[in-house]
């Protein structure tokens, strides 16, 4: 089981190649160390990422770290008067392994807690509060990207004026 899914959305619509692009360019800035913009809301892009050809890798713009934050990877191509764009959105690798990692770390230091509490004759509930922080950690993570990868779907909806014709979640 993965502890968050990846989420994929297929729109159509009936703009062409040409200005699907030239929306995505409308509305994706490239990836810079420095921004113009100071204050998040204000006339910036609000998507930051890559358009090459018919692909694009991008994420939204966001005045606060969230860790949890979806990248968005997509590509388009033409079927019969529409134009079909498939999306992915997923949480960043790197974050995945450190998030596997802290659970291990967390869960294994509880296995060598309760070892000890188990050769003694009294149980203390407090060994238990680890796995009360993980699961606070995880549902505001997982809070959080949802959040995230709700508003980029609407967002992308908008921006493509587009329908959606499916999405997915897979675990």
């Amino acid at each position: 089981m993965k502890f968050f899914p990846t989420k994929n959305v297929i729109y159509h619509t009936h703009l062409n190649e040409e200005e699907i692009i030239n929306q995505l360019f409308e509305n994706v800035e490239s990836k810079k160390t420095f921004r113009k913009c100071i204050f998040p809301f204000s006339s910036c892009k609000p998507y930051r990422g890559q358009i090459i050809e018919q692909t694009f890798k991008i994420k939204r713009i966001i005045g606060y770290r969230n860790s949890f934050q979806p990248i968005i990877t997509g590509s388009f191509e033409r079927s019969d008067r529409v134009l079909i764009i498939k999306v992915n959105i997923k949480i960043r690798t790197y974050v995945i392994a450190s998030f596997y990692a802290l659970f291990g770390g967390i869960g294994l230091g509880f296995l060598i807690i309760l070892q000890k509490e188990l050769n003694h004759s009294e149980l203390n509930l407090e060994i238990f509060t680890p796995f009360i922080i993980i699961l606070f950690v995880y549902i505001l993570a997982r809070v959080t990207y949802l959040y995230e990868c709700r508003r980029s779907i609407k967002d992308l909806q908008i921006i493509f004026n587009a329908e959606i014709i499916s999405e997915s979640t897979y675990t």
